[in-house]
């Protein structure tokens, strides 16, 4: 009892710290480019000053330019609201996102004495992971739109698909779900429809990338259960189709093909082969420059599993031979690619195979950490620490590099924003 006291206790310290991490360099992001134009009604031109505007002026961006609407709505409930309710949600929906990438490893992490321990190793890991390979962190994390269109929308994704994964790969949980469903009494049955069906709405009408994802990822669930005989439970069904309405608001709204209009005035003329070879290309470059690290350690940390434990023998989920690892790189290959026939392109997109690539590492850690004694995890202790402390001096120098040059945090170095005086707007506090 003692020991898993100890372990809550180290568990709610690392998530505070990192939540205080996210908290501060949110709050020294300034308002930049688009965070001043959405701060007005897109319908009416006028300075959002009640909720009342918002839905009209959402509206407007659904027709006029994307399909992202229940983020612009966030997006301009924020910017109308003071500032520190962004900074405290923020690092809230930093803590949450991380959490439940850690979670995906549940099911394959032994129960008894030490599993919240191991579990405490794996978050470090996971959260170091998360802030030394994320792609132009401070666009997607501490930018106020940046934030609220990837991280946010990624995180409902997540927490949808982890409904979804229990289901499908984690051992000695829902055996018999399928069976017992019916069984379930009508309160139970009733609430989980309403979560299947509000969160995979609002999966699918998230952002392209994980929204596109978690499509393809549904069907070939569906298809796979319909070829074995498995009998999906009513909820998980209404949760699909709601993910496929929620992904057609997004996809077929009339404001996408304006955009797409607009950029492909704006772009060289090419021929179709040849513009689609150079965004396979473009494509291919930026997943290599942000995200061969991270896979290959978390290849590697595969590898190093399937050597120590000599298990040849592959759990089958669904009539799959393979495991949950490989699946989620395949994945992460399709989601590289989910903007190649999108008019536009940043490497922002580039957050969500991060995330699929760290939650295969969180199932490699907990196969590899029940497979060693607590003595392992000690000696991961020392490694863990220097790690933290290399990202803390990181901070303190990043803080006083915004200090001096006026500029914002990004641990990449790269002042972008800064330093095109196009993307600035006087009266931000900037210049």
């Amino acid at each position: 009892m003692k020991e898993s006291r100890k372990a809550l206790t180290v568990y709610i310290i690392i998530n505070l710290f990192w939540g205080l991490v996210i908290w501060y360099l949110s709050s020294k992001m300034p308002y930049v480019g688009d965070d001043y134009r959405y701060m007005n009604s897109l319908l009416t031109g006028e300075k959002i000053t009640s909720f009342g505007q918002l839905l009209p002026s959402a509206a407007q961006y659904w027709r006029s330019w994307g399909g992202r609407y229940p983020s612009f709505v966030i997006l301009q409930t924020m910017l109308m609201l003071p500032r520190t309710f962004f900074n405290v949600a923020n690092a809230i929906v930093y803590i949450l996102t991380i959490n439940v990438i850690v979670s995906f490893c549940d099911g394959f992490l032994e129960t008894g004495k030490g599993r919240l321990a191991r579990k405490c190793v794996i978050l470090a890991v996971i959260y170091c992971s998360a802030w030394l390979f994320m792609p132009v962190i401070s666009d997607v994390v501490f930018w106020l739109t940046g934030s609220i269109v990837y991280l946010w929308m990624t995180c409902i994704a997540l927490i949808f698909l982890r409904l979804y994964f229990d289901h499908f790969f984690a051992r000695g949980q829902r055996k018999n779900d399928d069976k017992a469903s019916p069984h379930d009494p009508l309160t139970l049955r009733m609430i989980r429809i309403a979560v299947y069906l509000v969160l995979g709405f609002f999966s699918g009408f998230s952002c392209e990338v994980p929204s596109c994802v978690l499509v393809l990822i549904l069907v070939v669930y569906a298809v796979i259960s319909y070829y074995r005989k498995i009998r999906l439970p009513d909820y998980e069904i209404i949760g699909m189709i709601a993910v496929f309405i929620g992904a057609g608001f997004l996809f077929l709204a009339p404001g996408n093909y304006v955009r797409i209009a607009y950029v492909a005035d704006n772009a060289p003329a090419h021929g179709m082969v040849a513009e689609m070879m150079w965004r396979i290309a473009r494509e291919t470059y930026y997943a290599m420059r942000f995200l061969l690290v991270p896979l290959g350690l978390g290849v590697l940390l595969y590898i190093f599993y399937i050597q120590r434990t000599k298990d040849g023998n592959v759990e089958k989920h669904r009539g799959l031979s393979l495991s949950p690892e490989i699946i989620i790189w395949l994945t992460v290959f399709v989601s590289v690619y989910a903007m190649t026939f999108a008019g536009g392109y940043a490497t922002r997109v580039l957050q969500f195979p991060l995330l699929l690539i760290l939650i295969a590492m969180s199932i490699t850690l907990a196969r590899l950490l029940d497979s060693m004694d607590i003595r392992f995890m000690c000696r991961l202790q020392i490694p863990l620490l220097m790690i933290i402390a290399y990202i803390c001096v990181e901070i303190v120098t990043g803080s006083i590099q915004m200090k001096q040059t006026g500029a914002y945090f990004d641990r990449t170095m790269c002042y972008h924003f800064l330093s095109e005086r196009n993307s600035l707007i006087e009266g931000n506090g900037i210049r």
